[in-house]
This record gives structure tokens, C-alpha cells and sequence, in this order.
């Protein structure tokens, strides 16, 4: 596996999610400072990162060996996105996603999605 190329896909998906290192690596448990290395190709994510990080992202693990998004791996990520969230929509969704329960309550509340309790 080539380091770089992780790294380079690692971080074209979480800037097409729209997410700082900081939000990113909440969602994965890890440091901004791990999510770099990895970004900059100094370290490799392990097994479980890796997955986790495709689950965020809605692709395969094997797509992190190529830098770049395949058609078939754009095509792939419209058919997991029925709803077509414009890039908005999904910074929103993963701004709210990162946020603490409590805060994430919080809002819910605000959005009339949750009673107050």
C-alpha cells in the first residue's frame, strides 16, 4: 500500500465533505495531528480507520488506494445519496454530526426534531 496515495484520498474525501482535520478526525478518534500524517503520507490509518473513514465517506476501503475517484466511484456515491444533498446540505450534516450529544440535542431542540427534556 502506498502511503502517499492514501494520504492524497484521505484527503480529497474530507474536503468533499467539507470538514476541517479537527471535525474529520472527531468522527474517525483521531487527532488532527494523526489525520495530517496520514494526509501528508508520514503514517498509514490501520484497518479500523480505514473502514471507518470509508463509512463516513460512503465508498469501499479498497478505493483509498486510488488518489483520485474513479466515474464508477462518483457514480457509487450518487446511488448511496438518494436524497443528492447539495455540498450545503452535507456541511451542515456534518457539522451536526460532529457536534458533542449534548449539543447535538441542543440543536435537535432547536429544529423541532426533539422534545425538550
Amino acid at each position: 500500500m502506498d502511503k502517499a496515495t492514501i494520504g492524497t484520498r484521505i484527503k480529497y474525501e474530507r474536503l468533499r465533505l467539507g470538514l476541517t482535520l479537527e471535525e474529520f478526525g472527531r468522527q474517525v478518534g483521531v487527532s488532527k495531528q494523526c489525520l495530517s500524517g496520514w494526509e501528508h503520507g508520514r503514517n498509514m490509518p490501520d484497518v479500523v480507520a480505514l473502514n471507518t473513514m470509508a463509512e463516513l465517506c460512503g465508498i469501499e476501503i479498497r478505493d483509498f488506494l486510488q488518489a483520485e475517484p474513479t466515474e464508477n466511484d462518483r457514480q457509487r456515491t450518487k446511488e448511496n445519496e438518494p436524497d443528492r444533498f447539495t455540498d450545503k446540505e452535507r456541511q451542515i450534516i456534518n457539522k451536526i454530526r460532529a457536534l458533542s450529544t449534548e449539543r447535538r440535542k441542543a440543536v435537535e431542540v432547536l429544529l423541532g426534531v426533539r422534545d425538550k427534556k
